[in-house]
């Protein structure tokens, strides 16, 4: 087995309508079957009514006259003629005219009417099941289907680094369960505890920005340590921005399993951000939340480092969060120009959103334009009061699915990274407040789709990712998955050195580019992308043709490929001991697009870029009722312990990318990445284990251990969890031999 291989066991996964117990019978929304389903059979004909007309006497030897039998019966077809029309008109103005009306309201409702025959279809007798799945909602008496989810977001489930817990959201709600078994990773259809905060008065009146009458439904949902505690931590599309102590939550769960009353849980942080959030990121060490908007801006809140600071110890009860009340925000805005300026303070404190009986007061930040205070400040250390710092990106920015911190020398955030769905890079420094602009690289695709801003491939995540997260690997082809001739050499003014690895794909073990409804000759199914990215006359983010080439050395590239004759000068030589990134802390940015994963270059420093790394053929064609608005690469996971990225799509695959670093000095670039692995594999594809609907969520986390004390989290081996539209669960287990550093991963 060679360094690095990913090896996949048997394949165990649960459907969503196994663990929610519905017929074969029920309708199941967003399960796309294998197999075509078969059109119903015509209807039969109508019968032949024969009637009795008074016709001349038979006269032997003469041609039958054609729709007479020879006992001068007239065979009539009603389809032909209106018979009994006064009749049949009259039968129709004498029926109850609800009738019609309802028929027509099942209709039109059709798709809203299968979740309540899911949920007939679905009763779920406790008897029948095992005492851990007991621990339904206790409010929820009536039988249950399966719960709605709000569309067309990114991740909405994530586990617990610390705790056995699992979440997933679903629309407003979010659903807390534990995962049943270590080994099978067993999560149960039912919550044992149901997270629903109501909206805050400002989110109510903005509403949301994909259904303006729903707004308070969920975008994003994440876990992380804000400092000592890990936090649950959800955006939603009205602009709240909304987390709970995830100790809280464990509490809440063993009052229940036990027995014992659970106190009340209300979240420690509960801001708005003026309109739709979706990019979340946590700092442990500075104690920071950054949020991405549809404003384009990121808001940064800093929390008090002081006693005065929200965050209770574990010791402390569940109203811990309000023994502890912050100060007013400081809140402070920093254009993409970098001048700073100073708002009014902000109304309440973090611990919990003020609300007032005077809607006016709440009204007005939104209706009465305030002049803000331009001055020169840095934040003081320690923080002696909670911070909230909004950085804007300017008109030349736009919505912000994506954000990430990155570190100084020691450790603390020094400035966020955030990309826009023009595929724009923006590295914001915090701190500085004395007039020092953003930066912003604009995307690959952009300068080759100068003419096509609207259709051009969207920018959907961006990682930090420091040099310890990057593994050693002694060849070309260990660091980037292909070939030294199999690779392509880009250079362009605007975005520098390139390597293109989108051949490596080939290399990937168990895996098929073409679509399994493909494979089993089904092509009928799909149907034309008519949507802007649809349409492109190409999606490539260079032209082969017209690019200029590159050389690596003098000997590097040999094989069969042909070489291009416009050449590039080379870039420059590596410095022994240091690699060349964009940041000048020395961390790696990793941008994903619709399709592509790149780690970003510039002119000093060669980039890898590796396209179509998910997707498959036919690739501007979808099986309804996906859309490719689905082909986003939203879902990342960073796991430094295993030099890692997961990226998810939610076209449903997932690729595991293993960070690289040769050690070669000639190698022409500092650091790569390798695809390991694509989930779901070719042959859980030909078993019909994956669905084939968008992904809800993706969830990575540590494996529990046996301890002392009971099961404890942070074992050498980590569980991955994908969970799709039809509510269907496939698991995985995934680790590095301690000896090659071989990853493998397990489908249990």
């Amino acid at each position: 087995m060679s360094q690095n291989s990913l090896r996949v066991g048997p394949c165990r996964s649960e459907t969503g309508r196994k663990r929610y117990r519905l017929s074969d019978s029920a309708n199941v929304r967003w399960e796309i079957p294998f197999e075509a389903p078969h059109p119903p059979p015509p209807p039969p004909p109508p019968p032949l009514i024969p009637v009795f007309l008074d016709f001349p006497p038979f006269v032997p030897n003469e041609d039958v006259p054609t729709g007479t039998t020879a006992d001068n019966n007239f065979i009539i077809d009603p389809g032909l003629f209106n018979i009994n029309s006064e009749a049949s008109d009259l039968e129709a103005n004498n029926s109850d005219p609800t009738d019609s009306a309802v028929d027509d309201s099942a209709d039109e409702n059709s798709e809203f009417d299968a979740d309540d025959a899911d949920a007939d279809a679905g009763d779920f007798d406790e008897s029948d099941d095992d005492d851990d799945d007991n621990n339904a909602n206790d409010d929820e008496d009536e039988d249950i289907g399966m719960p709605k989810i709000a569309t067309d977001r990114i991740n909405l489930s994530a586990l617990s680094q610390h705790h056995n817990i699992y979440a997933v959201a679903y629309a407003d709600e979010i659903h807390i369960k534990r995962v049943r078994s270590c080994v099978s990773n067993r999560i149960p259809p039912w919550p044992d505890l149901v997270l629903k905060p109501p909206a805050s008065l400002k989110g109510e009146i903005i509403g949301g920005y994909i259904n303006p009458r729903f707004g308070h439904q969920i975008n994003h949902l994440i876990t992380g340590d804000l400092g000592d505690l890990e936090i649950l931590l959800a955006a939603y599309d009205d602009g709240d921005v909304i987390a709970y102590y995830m100790f809280q939550i464990e509490n809440q769960l063993l009052n229940k399993e036990s027995g014992r009353e659970a106190a009340r849980l209300a979240p420690f942080f509960h801001q708005h951000v003026d309109k739709s959030a979706w990019g979340l990121a946590i700092h442990k060490k500075s104690r920071l939340i950054a949020v991405g908007t549809n404003n384009a801006n990121v808001h940064v809140f800093a929390f008090a480092l002081t006693k005065s600071s929200t965050a209770p110890d574990e010791r402390d009860g569940c109203d811990a969060a309000e023994r502890y009340p912050s100060q007013s925000i400081l809140c402070w805005i920093k254009l993409a120009n970098g001048i700073v300026e100073r708002l009014p303070p902000a109304l309440g404190a973090f611990a919990k959103e003020q609300r007032k009986n005077d809607e006016a007061q709440l009204l007005e930040p939104l209706t009465k334009k305030v002049t803000p205070e331009r001055v020169e400040v840095n934040v003081p250390w320690p923080r002696q009061h909670d911070y909230q710092i909004i950085l804007e990106c300017g008109l030349g920015g736009s919505n912000i699915p994506s954000v990430a911190f990155s570190d100084d020398a020691e450790g603390e955030a020094k400035s966020v990274l955030a990309v826009d769905i023009l595929e724009h890079l923006w590295v914001m420094d915090i701190w500085s407040l004395r007039g020092r602009p953003h930066r912003c690289d604009a995307g690959l695709y952009s300068h080759y789709y100068p003419g096509y801003p609207e259709s051009k491939p969207v920018g959907w995540g961006v990682l930090a990712l420091p040099k310890s997260s990057f593994m050693p690997m002694e060849t070309f082809y260990d660091s980037l998955g292909l070939h030294t001739y199999e690779a392509d050499y880009v250079y362009s003014e605007v975005c520098g050195y390139r390597i293109a690895t989108t051949e490596a794909i080939k290399y990937v073990e168990n895996n098929n580019v073409d679509h399994p409804l493909v494979r089993r000759g089904q092509q009928s199914r799909f149907m034309p992308d008519r949507s802007p990215m649809g349409m492109l006359r190409s999606d490539s983010w260079y032209d082969k043709d017209d690019s200029l080439s590159w050389k690596p050395t003098q000997d590097d590239v040999v094989g069969p490929k042909r070489r291009r004759t416009r050449r590039a000068p080379p870039p420059p030589r590596r410095k022994p001991g240091k690699d060349e990134t964009i940041l000048d802390n020395g961390f790696t940015v990793m941008r994903t697009y619709d399709r592509g994963i790149e780690l970003v270059g510039d002119v000093d420093c060669v980039g890898i870029m590796m396209d179509h790394v998910v997707d498959q053929k036919p690739h501007r064609k979808v099986v309804p009722p996906m859309t490719r608005e689905y082909q986003r690469l939203a879902y990342l996971v960073h796991v430094p312990e295993l030099s890692l990225v997961v990226a998810g799509s939610g076209c449903g695959r997932v690729a595991l990318i293993t960070l690289t670093r040769p050690t070669s000095q000639q190698s022409p670039f500092g650091r790569g990445f390798k695809v390991e692995k694509i989930l779901p594999t070719e042959s859980e594809e030909d078993a019909e284990l994956r669905p084939l609907c968008p992904l809800l969520g993706l969830a990575f986390g540590p494996v529990p251990t046996v301890g002392e004390d009971g099961p404890v989290l942070g074992g050498p081996r980590y569980r991955l969890i994908l969970h799709y539209y039809d509510h269907s669960i496939l698991s995985y287990e995934v680790y590095r031999n301690t000896v090659d550093k071989t990853l493998f991963s397990f489908m249990i």
